[in-house]
């Protein structure tokens, strides 16, 4: 006896209020916090209205602004080699090979592992004293002490390096997509 629009709400409503209540809720409550002196770790304090306060403290502080250089260097170096090396991955898959297939999900199998994995996994290459590419490092170029981790200059590249590892599959993923939905009579013109 329910007209299909209100048997539609039925089914559809409680998952958007459960949508509303894990993610809008807590997303403006947080808003309405950032505006006062709350603190997590002093839940008994009394909670007073600060206004842009906190966003003042936070956008003239130095420690911000290189924390998010920081941040930027890594989003910035990290996109640019895994566009360049999935874009060149994808190019090389596209043409058609024996063994393509191999090679594909061969390639692919960083992007499945668990970033835990990968992170012990690339953890135990890098350690200074029986790190595998430490060891190959210093082999070829004969540094002696080099330590991926262990120099403050170097350990960001460090995660650059395991972060193009693990995603680059992905965007090579994306890019042999759309090179194999591009129809061939455009290639062959």
């Amino acid at each position: 006896g329910l007209s299909d629009p209100l048997l539609a709400w039925l089914f559809i409503g409680p998952t958007i209020l459960l949508l509303l209540a894990i993610n809008i809720f807590p997303l403006l409550w947080t808003v309405w916090l950032s505006f006062t002196n709350y603190r997590a770790n002093r839940p008994n304090e009394v909670v007073e209205w600060v206004g842009l306060r906190n966003y003042q403290r936070i956008l003239t502080s130095e420690d911000i602004w290189h924390t998010l250089q920081v941040t930027a260097h890594f989003v910035c170096w990290s996109i640019f080699f895994q566009v360049v090396i999935g874009l060149g991955l994808a190019l090389l898959i596209n043409r058609q090979f024996k063994g393509s297939g191999f090679w594909t999900t061969l390639i692919l199998l960083p992007m499945m592992l668990s970033p835990a994995v990968v992170g012990t996994f690339w953890t135990y290459l890098f350690q200074p004293q029986a790190g595998i590419f430490n060891y190959i490092v210093n082999f070829f170029i004969g540094a002696g002490d080099f330590t991926m981790i262990g120099d403050v200059r170097l350990a960001p590249w460090a995660i650059v390096l395991v972060d193009t590892w693990m995603w680059a599959p992905y965007v090579m993923l994306i890019c042999l997509a759309g090179l194999r939905s591009i129809p061939d009579y455009i290639y062959e013109a």
